[in-house]
Parts: structure tokens; C-alpha cells; sequence
């Protein structure tokens, strides 16, 4: 009887998996069934991240108040330069509302009113809109330069023989024999 070494009939038959990866698997499975089911969810998350976000602001416009000794009441100060106010967020739906329609005329910063300008409050995401743009629409072609390390361009009869060496190196390790490995002694 030998010593050692492979025996016929040893070990796990051929196609039958470990109780550990069969395991994995099953773990695997309900991970992706639970992530297919917010599939929708995720992708508006990701969407909301990558686009920017915009605020509507406003400021305020009026001028100093005086009392008019004549009619003892308070009357604008147009003597007087405006009081801008701080730039105060909308809140109102109605107000953007009006605002996007064009509902509000425009008034110059210098004029008395109220002006209104929408500000950026979150940059873009370009790492996240690249990720669902490949996803998406499959990523870009990259160009693949044949050059030494010095950079100068490789010779096409020595790519040939390179990518003839790298299919046959695949092609034995998917039939699952391997013709380079030599015993040494």
C-alpha cells in the first residue's frame, strides 16, 4: 500500500460543495433577495446623491422708517440707504412655488423688495453619478497603450506572441491542468 499522496476515491466528490459554502451561499442568497427589495429605494438614495441640491433664499429690502413731524406717523426714509435684511431660507412651498413659475418680478438688489436667488447647498456627487452611469450604461473603454517602461510602443509581432502566451496560461488553468509547473529536484 502506498504512503502518502492522492488516493483514488479520496476526499469530496466532484460537484458536491462544503456544508461552509453551501452556507455562504444561502447567506448570500437572502442578502441579495433583502437588497432587491429596497432596489428602488437605494437607487433614488444614490440619484439624491449625486445630483446637486439647491435652496431658495431671499432678502429683504426696505428702507429706514422716520416719523413725519407733520402727521406724526412713520414714512420711509428714502434719504437713507436700503435695509438689507440676512439671507433667510424658504421654507414656503407656496412661496418656491411662486418663485419657479415666475409669479414674483424680479427686483434688483438695489430696489425696494424682496429678491430671491436660489443657491447651491450640496455639490454634486461625480464618484456616485459615475457609479450609476456605469451600472447603467456599462463603464467607458479604457485604452490599453502597448509600451515599455521606458514608453516607447511595443513592436505588434511581440504583442502577438504576449497575448498568444497569456490565452494558452488561461486556457490550461481553465481546464484545470497547469503545463508550466516542472518538478525540481
Amino acid at each position: 500500500m502506498k504512503r502518502g499522496g492522492a488516493r483514488k476515491g479520496a476526499g469530496r466528490k466532484r460537484g458536491v460543495k462544503e456544508p461552509a459554502t453551501l452556507e455562504r451561499e444561502a447567506v448570500l442568497r437572502a442578502y441579495r433577495q433583502r437588497v432587491m427589495g429596497m432596489a428602488d429605494d437605494l437607487l433614488n438614495q444614490q440619484l439624491l446623491a449625486a445630483k446637486a441640491q439647491y435652496s431658495l433664499f431671499k432678502i429683504i429690502k426696505k428702507y429706514p422708517m422716520k416719523l413725519n413731524k407733520k402727521t406724526k406717523r412713520k414714512v420711509k426714509d428714502k434719504s437713507q440707504k436700503l435695509i438689507h435684511s440676512n439671507a433667510i431660507l424658504v421654507k414656503s412651498e407656496k412661496e418656491i412655488e411662486n418663485y419657479l413659475t415666475g409669479k414674483y418680478p424680479v427686483i434688483d438688489i438695489d430696489e425696494e423688495g424682496v429678491t430671491y436667488f436660489p443657491k447651491m447647498t450640496r455639490e454634486p456627487n461625480a464618484v456616485v453619478l459615475n457609479q450609476i452611469l456605469d451600472r447603467t450604461f456599462g463603464k467607458a473603454v479604457a485604452p490599453v497603450a502597448f509600451t515599455d517602461p521606458e514608453g516607447n510602443t511595443i513592436p505588434e509581432e511581440k504583442r502577438k506572441k504576449s497575448q498568444d502566451a497569456i490565452g494558452s496560461f488561461l486556457s490550461n488553468k481553465k481546464n484545470g491542468g497547469n503545463q508550466d509547473t516542472k518538478d525540481t529536484k
